[in-house]
């Protein structure tokens, strides 16, 4: 009997009893349809694995100077393009496993395949998106980093890192960043969510602003801030606007 696709899938993954994959090589070896089946399942495999690296993009960096004395430049395309690609892979994964969904049939009629084609299993689809983006930045003179507006809830953590170039991470809402006369001007565009801010502690100068209230200040890794270090060795910066 020729082997079904879990079979072959199994096969490809080098999942299979060790007694089972003997019969099943020896089906192969005189079966051209089977190993057809195969080549094509590795083949789509590597064009979705391919496809996945190829969304893989590094952080985004700015030049110092820019920070200094360039003019505003808006940040937030980059990441809502790679968020926009990456879930709309999503979404087509899942409408490929819905009930009744035409996707497959279409699929085969534009291929021109039959009943035995291999199709792409909907657990290949990549998950969502875990955090909204962020930005790194070399540090080099003052930089002030500004929350324009507090939002419903969240908080930023600041830590001290021996990393060569200060990060801001995000964590849920929609945030864009902005640099500005020195200045990186952080603006939540959606729910509220949290940060991360990675100081180096050879930085010269880095501050943390919320509204025009400053709340922290890093001076070549020597913190001075009304917040307590708590126990992991962060200063906990509350962004929300409630009790």
């Amino acid at each position: 009997m020729h082997p079904d696709l879990e079979q072959l899938q199994r096969l490809a993954h080098r999942e299979l009893d060790p007694a089972f994959l003997t019969s099943l090589e020896s089906h192969l070896a005189g079966c051209a349809a089977c190993r057809d089946r195969l080549a094509a399942l590795e083949r789509e495999e590597e064009e979705v694995h391919a496809l996945l690296v190829s969304l893989d993009h590094p952080v985004p960096r700015l030049n110092a100077a820019a920070v200094m004395s360039g003019p505003r430049t808006p940040l937030a395309a980059t990441f809502r393009w790679a968020a926009g690609i990456l879930l709309a892979l999503g979404a087509a994964g899942a409408a490929w496993a819905a009930p009744g969904s035409p996707l497959p049939g279409w699929l085969d009629a534009v291929l021109g395949e039959g009943e035995d084609a291999v199709r792409p299993s909907p657990t290949l689809a990549p998950p969502p998106p875990a955090s909204a983006g962020g930005v790194a930045v070399d540090p080099q003179g003052r930089l002030a980093i500004v929350f324009r507006s507090l939002q419903a809830s969240g908080q930023a953590t600041v830590r001290l890192t021996e990393d060569a170039e200060v990060q801001v991470r995000a964590s849920g809402g929609a945030p864009t960043f902005t640099a500005e006369d020195g200045r990186l001007l952080v603006d939540q565009q959606g729910p509220s969510g949290d940060f991360e801010i990675l100081v180096p502690t050879g930085a010269p100068r880095v501050e943390v602003w919320v509204g025009d209230r400053r709340v922290l200040l890093a001076e070549g890794g020597r913190v001075t801030s009304d917040l307590a270090e708590d126990p992991t060795g962060a200063w906990i910066v509350p962004l929300g606007s409630g009790p």
